[in-house]
């Protein structure tokens, strides 16, 4: 055919950057006998608005655990999910192994994360 469109989703280490993968990706496809090459990122960000859970969300986790809360530094599903409502992307593990292939969940984390679970459940 003259003219060919994939879309696929991809997941990608947090510490690469869109535009640096996009090249990555475009170069790949010219090599493989593309002429033209267009890549569209559809992900999107997203915000918490009420000011009041997120206080809320995060007085309980630092009754558990001594965290930062701030934006996460990759995408995910929030993008999606937070038109329903606030999301919040949090879990046990170092972002810098997100998506390798050693990543792994330290059974300690595991654990603590489990009853904080638990608890934003009921608190929330």
């Amino acid at each position: 055919p003259d003219k060919c469109i994939l879309k696929f989703e991809q997941r990608f280490n947090p510490s690469i950057k869109i535009e640096e993968m996009s090249l990555i990706t475009e170069k790949k496809l010219k090599d493989l006998g593309a002429s033209e090459v267009e890549i569209i990122f559809l992900g999107k960000g997203f915000e918490n608005k009420n000011n009041h859970l997120v206080n809320k969300f995060n007085k309980i986790v630092n009754q558990t655990v001594n965290v930062k809360i701030d934006r996460y530094l990759a995408w995910t599903e929030a993008g999606i999910f937070g038109d329903l409502g606030n999301c919040f992307i949090f879990g046990p593990g170092r972002l810098e192994e997100a998506h390798t292939v050693n990543e792994f969940i330290d059974i300690q984390d595991l654990e603590l994360f489990t009853n904080l679970y638990l608890n934003l459940i009921k608190e929330l």
